[in-house]
């Protein structure tokens, strides 16, 4: 499923302020956008050239070193905790700082059956892990889903991907 899918899903999708970490071809920067978001793409490598779309700002960063005092109505976070430098509980926690109070995070982390699970860098956890971190930074699934399909990567090679998707609510009591 994609983001834009499961807030329309679930009802949430409202324009806003969001913050797409990992935004590499403006794919869901774009989508978001043309719904009214007022979108903010961060990622260290993107798609050159680096042309962001209508409505949409771009930083080349990382998530561990981006810097701002903005809290965003939407933090997504697809398909990149592999990639990120931080242990699971400190990213979903620096996810969570990002996000208002009463804002949402999408986020997918890569299930213990993909193929890429052997690779400790991964960070590939099992559902019920997945559920612990998620409940330990205090956050509420409005949406999840564990999906299983075949699929390519970046550079363009096929894999079995196992992901959970989580669309998260971040209560004002957090």
């Amino acid at each position: 499923m994609s983001p834009i899918l499961a807030l329309r899903l679930t009802g949430k999708l409202r324009a806003g302020r969001m913050l797409d970490v990992g935004c590499r071809d403006f794919f869901v920067s774009r989508q978001f956008s043309e719904a009214g978001y007022r979108v903010h793409g961060i990622d260290p490598k993107p798609v050159q050239p680096v042309e962001p779309p209508d409505g949409v700002t771009f930083e080349q960063t990382t998530l561990e070193a981006f810097e701002t005092s903005e809290k965003y109505d939407l933090v997504i976070a697809s398909l990149v905790s592999q990639f990120v430098n931080l242990s699971l509980t400190d990213f979903i926690a620096r996810l969570s700082g990002l996000c208002q109070c009463d804002g949402l995070i999408y986020l997918t982390l890569i299930g213990d059956q993909d193929t890429w699970a052997i690779n400790p860098a991964v960070k590939a956890v099992s559902v019920e892990d997945a559920d612990r971190l998620v409940a330990m930074a205090r956050l509420h699934p409005v949406f999840r889903s564990i999906q299983w399909f075949e699929g390519s990567t970046y550079d363009g090679s096929s894999k079995s991907w196992h992901v959970y998707e989580y669309l998260l609510a971040k209560s004002d009591d957090d």
